[in-house]
């Protein structure tokens, strides 16, 4: 089963996939890349805006939902702590 953005359900989930800025795929196809190897496509603003409300409000529920991660001892500290740098310096 996946969601409406076609990423997987069940197990552990990355706070990228509960709170995607992309749509992530499991394969590449086309001529010169491995059809194992995946790829992202970032979402443009519109996208967030549709999704999120604002960019702002993006950053508040990956926060929250790498706190939580956290607290169910998925993520160390120190992860959470690299997630939350990035997502500041806006990359992921």
């Amino acid at each position: 089963m996946t969601d409406k953005l076609g990423h997987g359900l069940g197990g552990v989930r990355t706070a990228f996939i509960d709170v995607p800025d992309a749509a992530y795929f499991t394969n590449s196809p086309g001529p010169g890349t491995c059809r194992e190897m995946g790829h992202k496509v970032p979402f443009d603003a519109a996208k967030i805006t549709e999704m999120y409300g604002s960019r702002k409000n993006y950053s508040s529920r990956l926060s929250e939902t790498v706190d939580r991660l956290v607290k169910e001892r998925w993520l160390t500290d120190g992860d959470a702590r690299r997630l939350k740098q990035a997502l500041s310096a806006g990359s992921n």
